[in-house]
């Protein structure tokens, strides 16, 4: 299903790099299509699909998952991880959505004579608490509050017949006891207290009366059921509804084709115009595409874990032809991170959770030659998951951070937590810097090129994170998105660093990790898609930010997990599994 349409964004005046000289241009992204996107498509992982007393509306809570598979995690922010949709019973079109926060929708109830949603959230934080809150949305004038004054998981709600609240809930603490004897409480909300639909009106402990209820058997449904739920509302008035989520990585080829790797598929293929070329479903989900300079085949990384007696991932690596799609799967049983050069050798690095060296045993880390043969293994020492994360594509040699030795805490310092937060605390330089290291495929040599932090008196330790090389009137260069480690708070800047020397050519702060950089060649203009679910632009050569928007068809915000840029226009894979297409406007 195609849907074209036009984002309000107002465009900025800027300046902007034309060949050797500047003129006045208007700068923005204008949304141009999706694809992806019949009944229902923002709402990710359906996890409960609840109707509208009249039947008029249906409310689906979703969820987007951890954003993290073995080799990089974006699970610093706390947006984006559930969502709330009303959509249209009639027509499937959407009416409201809300970002559910950071804790999983047990529960959704209607309010029987007004547009009023009690959301009930919460989950065990896999420790010692069980967090959530209470949501009051009323979709008619769009105002939402977290109306408990207080953390606590809120297993249902309900309006009963004096239009009172009444919350099911779980106790603060497990106290260490089974699951199937924490004891729940129902607590009863007298409609003057929650009708005053303030944040934090709704006392959580102690000052409302709560009786231990009898535990309840479970009614929530497993996922499968209610993916068949969606599509049956769907079918009745002629729609589809496929469950997408997280497109990890988005190809834009030269013959115009769009390939995707997303979530319980092995790839998906578009053409420019929104047709389905081609889908191959896997067990496992898609996370990297690395295409062959002459783009004849495609390499995709794939990933699951799955729990039996303990956490196990299951991983794969599946190789494509690109004119039949013959697939070939290559001999990888663990977790790896890709990239590729410029003549087609691609960096197979091993992610396996847990550290090899505490144990004694090598990384699994190889070359995959142009022609598909996987050179002897290589040990390029530990990598962190938070920390280690960089894909530098386009380059003559291959790139890749070389993780620290030893117990990787906090993120791989080495340094026991408390020493680390003590030094951090005192103010002291961080010790043993994050370095890029530079891969020759053919003779296998390796070469330290420069640490990540650019100032050694500011002595931060920086991570690693979203990358793209860019070979332009400033040479070859490198930008990288990092995380500013801090014992206090979360801070991120991208960096342009000169190859091979490091100099520091330009910095701009952002307000969170960048999921994915992109590179319009002919104008010098990167496009950056932030957690936060903005896209920017800026320009390569001085770091000016251009433009700035909240990525997402009309009404529908998201998060842009990848990005691939061809003429003027960019393709973005959404956590939501949608394809956006963009046009850069003048």
């Amino acid at each position: 299903m195609r849907r074209e349409g036009r984002c309000g964004f107002i465009a900025a005046v800027t300046r902007v790099a034309d060949a050797a000289s500047y003129r006045f241009v208007m700068t923005s992204l204008e949304l141009e299509t999706v694809f992806g996107g019949d009944a229902f498509a923002g709402t990710g992982r359906p996890s409960g699909v609840y109707p509208s007393p009249d039947g008029q509306l249906v409310a689906i809570a979703g969820s987007f998952g951890h954003y993290q598979w073995p080799g990089r995690s974006l699970a610093s922010s706390r947006s984006f991880l559930h969502s709330v949709g009303v959509y249209s019973s009639k027509t499937l079109d959407l009416v409201a959505q809300i970002d559910a926060g950071m804790h999983e929708v047990n529960h959704i109830a209607w309010h029987p004579a007004q547009p009023i949603l009690s959301i009930s959230c919460g989950n065990y934080d896999g420790g010692y608490y069980f967090e959530g809150e209470l949501i009051l949305w009323n979709i008619g004038s769009g105002r939402r509050v977290s109306a408990l004054d207080g953390s606590r998981q809120i297993e249902e709600s309900s309006f009963d017949a004096n239009d009172n609240v009444i919350l099911i809930a779980l106790p603060r603490t497990d106290e260490f006891k089974p699951w199937d004897e924490v004891p729940l409480y129902e607590i009863t909300v007298p409609s003057d207290i929650w009708r005053r639909f303030k944040d934090r009106c709704i006392p959580a402990y102690d000052q409302l009366p709560e009786g231990e209820t009898a535990r309840r058997a479970s009614d929530k449904k497993p996922p499968a059921d209610h993916v068949a739920e969606l599509q049956d509302i769907a079918a009745k008035i002629g729609r589809q509804y496929e469950p997408r989520s997280d497109t990890w990585d988005i190809k834009w080829l030269t013959d115009g084709r769009i390939l995707c790797a997303r979530n319980k598929t092995a790839l998906e293929v578009w053409s420019e115009s929104g047709e389905r070329l081609f889908l191959q479903p896997h067990d496992l989900n898609g996370t990297q595409i690395v295409v062959s300079p002459d783009e004849r085949h495609a390499l995709v990384n794939l990933w699951e874990r799955s729990y039996d007696k303990g956490w196990k991932d299951d991983a794969g690596l599946r190789r494509f032809d690109l004119s039949t799609f013959e697939p070939e799967d290559i001999d990888i049983e663990f977790p790896v991170c890709l990239s590729i050069s410029r003549s087609g050798y691609v960096l197979v690095r091993d992610v396996t959770t847990g550290s090899h060296e505490q144990r004694g045993d090598p990384r699994h880390d190889a070359i995959l030659s142009p022609d598909g043969r996987l050179s002897d293994e290589l040990s390029l020492g530990a990598y962190g998951i938070f920390s280690d994360y960089i894909r530098v594509e386009g380059a003559e040699d291959l790139y890749f951070l070389r993780g620290r030795e030893g117990d990787g805490s906090p993120k791989g310092t080495g340094l026991p937590w408390l020493a680390w937060k003590l030094l951090a605390r005192a103010g002291l330089p961080r010790i043993l810097p994050i370095w890029l290291h530079r891969l020759n495929p053919v003779s296998l040599d390796v070469t330290p090129v420069f640490p990540l932090e650019w100032d050694r008196k500011r002595g931060r330790l920086l991570y690693g994170g979203a990358s793209l090389y860019v070979h332009d009137e400033s040479g070859e260069s490198v930008l990288i998105s990092s995380e500013i480690y801090d014992a206090h708070k979360r801070n991120y800047e991208l960096n342009r660093r000169q190859l091979p020397a490091g100099e520091k050519l330009w910095t701009i702060t952002t307000p969170a990790a960048a999921t994915s950089l992109s590179l319009f060649p002919r104008v010098g203009i990167v496009t950056l898609a932030l957690r936060t679910g903005e896209i920017w632009l800026v320009r390569a050569a001085d770091g000016e930010i251009l433009w700035r928007a909240t990525a997402g068809a009309i009404g529908e915000p998201t998060v842009v997990l990848s990005l691939s840029a061809r003429g003027d226009r960019v393709a973005c894979g959404s956590v939501d599994g949608r394809i956006l297409i963009y046009r850069l406007s003048k």
